[in-house]
């Protein structure tokens, strides 16, 4: 038993030392090693910035723990896990491969399937760029922590954290495979973080120290027994890592072993590609295409953070009623997610422009698909924005008028901007492509101009108008531009077929 689990162990270390020193040699054999070389750099500077700015957090934090005396130092700090683990959480988004696409390359080697994918779980776990976050514990345990409770506990403090973070990290990938394998498990943070928040609103007098104190048990049993609390984090790590590896392992063999003829007559049963195609089957392609290609997924995913970001900083009350400031959260959090990918439209096109241009009708059809996609998009920052309500001085009649007026008045112009562009964008590029040099800066202009218009268009209708005329308008506005939505998208896309050779010359240009 002993010889076999020293084979089995040799085998693995075996596996993770040619991975390893694989994944260190394969960028100086790629085509573009400077340039990337040259981006580590930029990378580099940008994870010191970040790291200077959480510490700085840090820092403010504790000074915010001096104003609260019902909690100690090391309370206060566990009593915020959940926050913590939240911010980090929606900080990976964009900072990982599912296993499946780095196990490909190498299922033709001699090493075990497993043996590969624990490896690569492995490298995550040790790999120390990603715990950036750890920065958080360190400003405030120097400054709360070690003076009163010495040197011992400010280390294993600090351990103790970064096992959190380890955690963390491990949690978001196995969250980042679920829902690779299936889109339904977008719901499981959600639910998880929804149900951890909630927690803080059972006591409505002061929310804060109560979310706190609630939590803060954990750093009670830290303070009671630190050593046997880091031993419970390691057990909970080692069975998130099983877990992980568990799950990791059978969704790539069911993807290896999944009927591909099936998968196959799926997708050209809904091939927008054919005559008479509805218009489901357009929308089902820019699903399709946000969730098989990284740019789009990364557009949109940053896109609904924004938004929800913008829409909860509009819930803080104003000195001013209805100030340009608020008027300006609402329309950001209502227009960026519209505005950051119909603006782009013909932009990712253009990587199979010749069979969008071969049938006259196609143009229309995919724009008017993207246009009810995106305007359906727009519940999300409206059921933050309606729950704001009860906390700032905005009308319920005022956030759905101007969802409304975005939907119709705002997405016009945004759509209308597909007249420029005539730029490929690649669907899976890399930061170090320069796609810079192929910019159109007087669509920036334009989309700096999108969102500022409509602030002060609003500000100054209201300041001229009562409360219930500035509703009335946005409302109509909007309607109006709703109801006639399929004409205005058929001028547009007429535009577009009618100039196609402008935009072929353009896509091919700029590929």
């Amino acid at each position: 038993m002993t010889k076999e689990l020293y084979k089995r162990l040799n085998e693995l270390f075996k596996a993770y030392r040619i991975l390893c020193n694989h994944k260190s040699t394969a960028s100086k054999r790629a085509i573009d090693y400077k340039e990337n070389r040259y981006a580590k750099w930029f990378i580099y500077l940008g994870l010191i910035f970040l790291f200077a700015y959480i510490c700085l957090l840090s820092v403010g934090l504790s000074l915010i723990k001096k104003q609260i005396i019902e909690v100690n130092e090391i309370e206060f700090f566990f009593g915020l896990l959940p926050i913590f683990s939240l911010i980090d959480f929606l900080g990976r988004l964009f900072m990982r491969q599912s296993t499946s696409h780095l196990i490909r390359p190498y299922l033709l080697s001699p090493l075990k399937r497993k043996d590969i994918i624990l490896s690569l779980i492995l490298q995550s776990v040790a790999k120390f760029t990603d715990k950036v976050f750890l920065a958080m514990a360190i400003p405030y345990g120097l400054i709360t922590i070690l003076p009163i409770y010495g040197v011992a506990t400010f280390i294993l403090f600090l351990l103790s954290f970064y096992i959190f973070v380890v955690l963390n990290s491990i949690w978001y990938n196995l969250f980042h495979s679920l829902f690779n394998h299936n889109g339904l498990f977008f719901a499981l943070p959600i639910c998880v973080y929804l149900g951890a928040v909630s927690v803080g609103l059972l006591n409505q007098s002061n929310i804060a120290v109560h979310f706190i104190q609630f939590y803060g048990i954990i750093g009670c049993m830290f303070i009671t027994h630190p050593i046997c609390f880091i031993l419970l984090q390691i057990l909970i790590l080692c069975l998130l890592i099983a877990i992980y590896f568990k799950v990791d392992f059978y969704i790539f063999e069911s993807q290896l072993t999944q009927d591909n003829s099936k998968e196959a007559q799926l997708i050209s049963s809904t091939s927008a590609f054919s005559s008479g195609t509805p218009l489901r089957h357009f929308i089902q392609l820019e699903l399709f295409q946000i969730q098989r290609n990284k740019n789009p997924r990364k557009k949109i995913t940053l896109s609904i953070i924004l938004s929800i970001v913008f829409a909860l900083l509009s819930a803080l009350p104003q000195d001013a009623a209805y100030g340009f400031q608020q008027y300006f959260y609402i329309s950001y959090a209502l227009l960026i997610i519209g505005f950051s990918n119909l603006s782009s439209m013909m932009q990712y096109e253009g990587n199979y422009y010749s069979v969008l241009f071969s049938y006259k009708d196609f143009i229309y059809q995919h724009m008017r698909a993207k246009y009810i996609l995106y305007a359906t998009m727009l519940l999300i920052p409206t059921a933050i924005l309606l729950i704001a309500t009860r906390w700032n001085n905005i009308s319920i009649a005022f956030i759905i008028g101007y969802a409304l007026f975005t939907a119709g008045v705002q997405y016009f112009f945004v759509l209308s901007l597909t007249l420029f562009n005539k730029q490929t964008v690649e669907l899976n590029n890399k930061n170090t492509t320069g796609g810079w040099k192929n910019t159109n800066y007087m669509l920036v202009i334009i989309g700096i101009l999108l969102f500022i218009i409509p602030s002060l268009f609003v500000t100054t209708l209201q300041k001229n108008a009562s409360e219930t005329t500035t509703e009335i308008i946005l409302t109509i506005c909007g309607l109006i531009f709703i109801a006639t939505h399929k004409l205005w998208i058929r001028a547009i896309s007429n535009r577009i077929n009618n100039n196609h050779y402008a935009f072929i010359e353009g896509f091919n240009a700029s590929r």
